[in-house]
């Protein structure tokens, strides 16, 4: 259904996918990047509709990379004219790279050979020529130079959601679909497997808290779950769900207040401004 812009701190909500004469209301959108450095401009990538830009805050868009499955888009914080772009074309696993800020975008990465996508993409927060790029298959991608090349770091045979680096900009994190969360304190050479509670069978979302060291957050198909010490012990969440209806599809960190978290199941928006102690819903 498009995006959807909260103007209160997510009370209420309205519809923001106004793409000049058309729009873009019924896209499948997979993430929305926020440029840190200019929080009025966005990146929404979108599964079955392109990748789209917004310089507004959302007020209107327009189409940057069209007849492209997007997972992932991020912009270089180091160099505002780079932004990347991972999914796939024709169903093989693709990442483009453009150099003029979305003038035009080069093919740096693909996989004729299979269908798949690349389904997450991060840069080193150290090292921003250095990207690390996750496929649906399993496979954990390096390049050490802006894009231009890739070498296979390693391969979980499981389905990758998220790539991502921990506050102390060392300790990296992989989630994967079936097999969870693993960590690497040797910028991915070696892999730790972490165990959580109830051992869920689905993974669907990580979220890392820069404010806080040892903070994240892992949503799943058995409730959500919180760590303070880097992932040593584990706590579920008490959100107001049923035992049927408990799948948390997603979960964000306010970065003005980490106090404030927000997590999804189904269409409903639930609201913590305790940590995750106490919850309440949003239309």
């Amino acid at each position: 259904r498009g995006v959807f812009k909260s103007l209160d701190g997510g009370q209420t909500w309205t519809a923001a996918s106004k793409a000049g004469e058309r729009n873009f209301a019924s896209a499948q959108v997979l993430n929305i990047f926020i440029e840190a450095a200019s929080t009025n401009n966005l990146i929404a990538s979108t599964f079955d509709s392109g990748v789209y830009v917004s310089e507004n805050s959302g007020e209107d868009w327009a189409q940057l990379v069209p007849s492209f499955a997007a997972y992932r888009s991020i912009i270089n914080p180091s160099n505002n004219q780079e932004i990347f772009v991972a999914g796939n074309r024709n169903r093989f696993p693709m990442i483009l790279k453009s150099s003029d800020r979305g003038g035009t975008f080069v093919e740096v990465y693909s996989q004729p050979a299979g269908e798949g996508s690349v389904t997450a993409l991060v840069m080193d927060p150290n090292n921003s020529s250095i990207l690390f790029a996750g496929l649906g298959t399993g496979t954990l991608l390096r390049s050490l130079d802006s894009g231009q090349t890739w070498n296979v770091l390693t391969d979980f045979d499981d389905r990758i959601v998220r790539v991502d680096f921990a506050k102390d900009k060392r300790t990296m994190y992989v989630l994967g679909r079936e097999d969870g969360l693993k960590q690497s304190t040797d910028a991915g050479k070696t892999w730790t497997d972490i165990e959580l509670p109830d051992r869920p069978s689905t993974y669907n979302d990580l979220v890392i808290d820069l404010q806080s060291s040892g903070r994240m957050y892992v949503a799943t198909d058995k409730g959500l779950y919180f760590t303070s010490d880097a992932a040593v012990t584990w706590t579920k969440l008490p959100l107001p769900a049923t035992p049927e209806v408990n799948v948390i599809s997603s979960v964000a960190i306010n970065p003005q207040n980490n106090a404030q978290i927000f997590a999804t199941i189904r269409s409903t928006v639930y609201r913590s401004d305790d940590h995750g102690l106490t919850w309440r819903t949003e239309p």
